[in-house]
């Protein structure tokens, strides 16, 4: 069977456990331990052990895994460069249009994600970016200015549980600035915690290298 997981669900191993999230649902949840390492197995391309084609059929009728079309990709899990670095930004660099228009853009994010669902924000940047990689265009220098901004403007803006919306407008900035850059969302378990964060290829550029490695990518966009 060539399968994939359905549509606005992704997935990622998380200290031997799989985590996914069900953007479509704004949720994420685990599988019951037989069926998740039946899942593991399955997806790895390892050889099944007795009872995982009940787990896996369990998995199917839930939905999460779909027969795949010929040619679309197979079970994997979010692909984003491991970070390496951070970049640190200069807050004096940043030009009071700039500080403006970055508070402007975590207060749009905030109402936005209030009153929309999280794959109809996702969906929006994720087919911005997708426009900017067709056309070639990435201006690397925007991501420092957008990193300055932001830095300017710390003690104006609540981040505590804000990494969400915060990331997602300096993504947005980013794209306005016609640069690109990867939203990353990861977790860890144990307790269970999201957190999100901006990267530039394998430099890390609205967190800390400490923090970060601390989750598993499980969505990039």
């Amino acid at each position: 069977m060539i399968a994939r997981l359905r549509d606005d669900l992704h997935f990622c191993i998380c200290s031997g456990r799989t985590v996914f999230l069900d953007v479509r649902a704004d949720r994420y949840f685990q599988l019951p331990i037989n069926q998740d390492l039946a899942f593991q197995r399955f997806a790895s391309g390892r050889t099944a052990q007795p009872g995982d084609e009940a787990a896996l059929n369990a998995i199917t009728i839930k939905g999460l895994v779909v027969d795949a079309h010929r040619g679309r990709p197979v079970l994997s899990p979010a692909i984003v460069s491991p970070p390496m670095a951070e970049i640190v930004p200069t807050p004096s660099m940043a030009k009071v249009t700039d500080r403006i228009t970055a508070l402007i853009s975590v207060h749009k994010a905030r109402l936005e994600l209030a009153g929309r669902s999280l794959k109809h924000v996702m969906d929006l940047m994720s087919r911005s970016s997708a426009s900017l990689v067709a056309e070639g265009v990435d201006d690397r220098t925007a991501v420092d200015r957008v990193a300055a901004a932001f830095a300017a403007t710390d003690v104006m803006i609540r981040r505590q549980d804000q990494c969400l919306p915060l990331s997602i407008a300096f993504k947005r900035l980013c794209l306005a600035r016609r640069a690109l850059t990867t939203l990353v969302i990861g977790v860890k378990l144990d307790p269970f915690v999201a957190h999100c964060w901006i990267q530039k290829d394998e430099y890390v550029v609205n967190d800390t290298l400490e923090r970060v490695r601390l989750f598993t990518p499980i969505l990039a966009i």
